[in-house]
């Protein structure tokens, strides 16, 4: 079986399945969210590890699922978050005076760094379905499908249009089959996406100005965030952040986008509001 069947097959499985956890929302997305974050960040101290690095792993990826847990909307954990995150990084700063390994500050750094990228970034996931709670919008998990589905689209559409109309390369000391005619290629079908499938799901709909700019974000910062991870990987010399996914290489590999564009979006949402900038159209 090609590696092109074997991805189109784990799509046509999985891509329904992550849709029906997100609708379905409570303690099943939260669950998937801490499964992800934790194997992702699993790949990422195994790659700073072919670096020389001697992350603490439990300690990064425990705090990670307890703070998922915190930012949830359902009453799971009642901590704040910032709790979490200042305990996380003071207990991985002191555990490394007394761990006598090489690499301390690199060390230090590492583990807090796989904190902040990975279970910080997925958990803006939970602070965007909060904030539609908040402002009494039950439509929040319909956003998190088109940010996921926008993601989608933009990845797919940038890969078939590098591969078929590909010819000027975008950043070759990062990504070497990575084309301009591919970027540009995903980021016109993540805003037509974006549009199409908000029109389609959420009523109230989006305000046009709202949703051009959330398309333009998963376009620009979605892959952005692709070809950091891809930087990481390079750095690394390593073709995948591991081979848990049929196809698809790794966690890290299918979810780099979301840890750029969710932390983006909500701050989008933020600036809206606070900006007096209609969201909605009634």
């Amino acid at each position: 079986m090609s590696n092109m069947v074997t991805r189109i097959i784990v799509g046509a499985i999985g891509i329904p399945f992550l849709i029906w956890i997100i609708i379905h929302g409570g303690y099943a997305f939260l669950f998937f969210t801490m499964v992800i974050a934790a194997l992702a960040q699993w790949e990422l101290y195994k790659t700073a590890r072919i670096k020389g690095y001697q992350p603490i792993e439990w300690l990064g990826i425990g705090f990670g699922v307890l703070y998922l847990a915190t930012a949830a909307p359902i009453p799971i954990v009642s901590l704040p978050t910032e709790f979490t995150i200042g305990a996380m990084v003071l207990i991985a700063f002191i555990m490394e005076v007394f761990r006598r390994r090489g690499t301390a500050l690199a060390n230090a750094m590492t583990t807090v760094g796989g904190f902040l990228y990975i279970p910080f970034g997925i958990g803006f996931l939970h602070h965007i379905h909060r904030f539609f709670i908040d402002n009494s919008h039950d439509d929040g998990k319909y956003f998190i499908v088109i940010l996921f589905a926008g993601i989608w689209l933009c990845d797919s559409a940038a890969y078939f249009t590098g591969k078929f109309l590909g010819k000027h390369k975008l950043l070759e000391r990062v990504s070497p089959k990575k084309t301009w005619e591919g970027a540009i290629g995903g980021f016109v079908f993540a805003i037509a996406g974006v549009y199409g499938l908000s029109q389609w799901l959420i009523e109230p709909h989006f305000s046009t100005s709202f949703i051009i700019i959330t398309g333009i974000i998963i376009g620009t910062i979605g892959q952005i965030g692709d070809l950091f991870e891809s930087l990481i990987k390079r750095d690394a010399q390593v073709k995948d952040s591991s081979h848990i996914i049929p196809g698809h290489g790794g966690i890290l590999d299918r979810f780099d986008s979301l840890l750029f564009v969710a932390p983006t979006l909500w701050l989008l949402l933020i600036l809206f509001q606070k900006m007096g900038l209609k969201i909605f159209v009634y």
